[in-house]
């Protein structure tokens, strides 16, 4: 299996690297034409930080425009992330419709995986990662998008298919797709990576598909839905009492001397809290005046059923 991905440190966004790995890439030519793709020279590109025009064709994009606010034009550009149904291209850039184009050579600014190991990939592909930050921070004590977000399981990418337009999210998949490799530049000489007429640019460590005449067979575990409850207690604390967690999961009990309230239905996979689903308890609330008009009925029917008792 693919075991390893790692996902380009980018907490140097705002300054110059000239090596891509790093995650950036320069374009002396970028297109200038609307749905013309710039291609970046490496796979599996999830996510577009920043895009930097230097503004003339004669001058290279410096720190200053980096941070410049006046040289940012993120918000032209589309990513495609190179991804097709087959395999992990590369990925690139396009202008976006109505877009005014770059007036000078640009930087591009991305995350990345870059992948290790062989053979198929799975959610755990990507464990090492969101376990990496419980701390807040990846392995190589980075976050993503500039140093500004942690990696967690909801952001393992989905993949749409630009074929059938269906969207599959890769925490549910076995992935088999090889990867064309990253173009490389040794100072003198670039060499570039095209599948179209170069079938050696698959990498070769990536290629490890099933036979089609065989049959596969592996464990796998999953996780089921849940209900809990927030309650108040006397001591005035929140608290969570969980339910157990099954296919068809019920509420728990509720805890003497506390108040139910909500419910709480946590999906057997949940991306973001947004996917919990809640429910508010309406516990009605009583004032003395409520509790003197209360009383009065209660003496009211205690005398009443004395008397048909006596009859």
């Amino acid at each position: 299996m693919n075991t390893a991905f790692n996902y380009s440190n980018t907490s140097g966004a705002n300054n110059i690297h000239t090596w891509s790995p790093k995650g950036q890439y320069f374009a002396d030519t970028p297109s200038r034409i609307t749905g013309v793709k710039t291609e970046l020279p490496v796979y599996d590109v999830f996510n577009l930080i920043k895009v930097v025009d230097s503004g003339s064709l004669t001058v290279d994009v410096s720190n200053a425009m980096m941070i410049a606010s006046a040289n940012d034009i993120t918000s032209s550009y589309s990513l495609d992330t190179g991804q097709t149904d087959n395999f992990y291209g590369h990925a690139s850039v396009q202008l976006r419709p109505g877009k005014t184009p770059p007036t000078g050579k640009i930087c591009i600014v991305f995350d990345r995986f870059t992948h290790s190991g062989a053979g198929f990939l799975t959610v755990n592909s990507y464990m090492s990662q969101i376990g990496a930050n419980i701390h807040g921070r990846n392995s190589d004590n980075s976050r993503y998008n500039a140093n500004s977000k942690i990696f967690t399981y909801g952001d393992i990418p989905k993949y749409t298919s630009p074929i059938s337009g269906s969207e599959t999210r890769l925490t549910d998949v076995i992935d088999w797709r090889p990867y064309v490799q990253d173009d490389t530049h040794d100072g003198t000489t670039a060499t570039t990576y095209y599948i179209a007429n170069n079938t050696d640019a698959i990498a070769n460590s990536s290629v490890l598909l099933p036979d089609s005449d065989t049959t596969a067979t592996l464990d796998y575990s999953y996780y089921v839905p849940r209900i809990d409850k927030l309650t108040l207690t006397r001591d005035r604390t929140f608290e969570v009492i969980r339910g157990i967690a099954s296919t068809d999961p019920v509420a728990p009990p509720d805890a003497e001397d506390s108040m139910t309230l909500y419910t709480l239905g946590i999906p057997a996979y949940t991306f973001s809290l947004t996917d919990i689903e809640t429910r508010y308890i309406d516990n009605k609330r009583f004032t003395m005046r409520d509790v003197g008009k209360l009383e009065k009925r209660i003496e009211r029917m205690e005398y009443y059923t004395s008397l048909i008792v006596k009859r």
